[in-house]
């Protein structure tokens, strides 16, 4: 049901999923990236790449693993920019 309330841009559907998700990709980006602002900003970027994605989901995994690679892909992208 979250998932078809993000699709009609429901009100308050993306602060739910922001509520249900945020602590564990958090923590997720915490760990890949060692520091806690980096680890905020992959977050926020996460969320803001879901949100413009939502309507290519296709519903083949759940939502939280979704969300979850986002993450880590934009943390991944973060370290290879540190890098440089």
């Amino acid at each position: 049901t979250l998932l078809a309330a993000l699709r009609a841009d429901a009100p308050g559907a993306f602060e739910q999923l922001v509520r249900a998700h945020g602590g564990r990709l958090l923590a997720v980006t915490r760990r890949l990236l060692g520091n806690e602002e980096d680890a905020r900003d992959a977050v926020q970027e996460a969320f803001l790449n879901a949100y413009r994605a939502i309507p290519k989901f296709q519903g083949d995994s759940l939502l939280s693993t979704w969300l979850h690679r986002i993450a880590v892909n934009v943390s991944l992208m973060k370290l290879r920019r540190r890098r440089r």
